[in-house]
């Protein structure tokens, strides 16, 4: 098996039994006593349980691995199975194609947003400059701060926080909260 987890060379895509049938090497059921682990090929998880391809166990599960064997055989195992059969070289191989397949589909990923770049781009740059868009909430907010104080506005943005929506009750401006929302509507002319 090939030393560094980015070598992805030995790492294959299985979704679905069907994938496993269509391998060339794949066996359904081995007699794994006669055969020594030559290499983890994939891990897989299945929506439906799948029989083990050990020949005497044939568990169902949905978890587990794409082995080829010394004499060039391959099935699949589950993980239970690998480690009673083949002991800490298939933990060892196993946990190593495991973080292959996570570290290839995490680069997978990247590589699907990187080349998305200038569309991303484009859309973030829209949200935040649309009409009531990231920057007129921005503005807002440090409006409605400005206008109701600090105190209130931590009370009003917990209770929005903890969806606290409700009015429990009303009151009347009084005459010094009128006149700063008077200056705060002269200062956005």
């Amino acid at each position: 098996m090939p030393g560094a987890i980015d070598d992805f060379s030995t790492l294959v895509s299985i979704k679905t039994p069907d994938d496993l049938l269509q391998r060339p090497l794949y066996h359904e059921r081995i007699n794994i006593t006669q055969s020594k682990l030559a290499e983890v090929l994939a891990p897989y998880r299945f929506k439906d349980p799948y029989p083990c391809g050990i020949s005497d166990c044939r568990t169902l599960h949905q978890r587990g691995f794409l082995v080829r064997t010394e004499d060039d055989k391959e099935t699949n195992i589950g993980k239970d199975c690998g480690v009673s059969y083949f002991g800490q070289d298939f933990k060892i191989k196993a946990y190593l194609q495991e973080q292959r397949a996570t570290l290839k589909a995490q680069i997978d990923v990247l590589d699907g947003v990187r080349h998305r770049q200038p569309e991303l781009m484009h859309r973030i740059a829209d949200l935040f400059n649309r009409p009531f868009g990231v920057k007129w909430a921005e503005s807002t907010l440090r409006g409605f701060k400005d206008a109701v104080g600090h105190v209130i506005y931590r009370q009003v943005r917990d209770r929005a926080a903890r969806s606290e929506v409700v009015v429990e009750s009303t009151r009347e401006a009084t005459a010094e909260e009128r006149q700063r929302q008077q200056a705060l509507r002269g200062k956005s002319k």
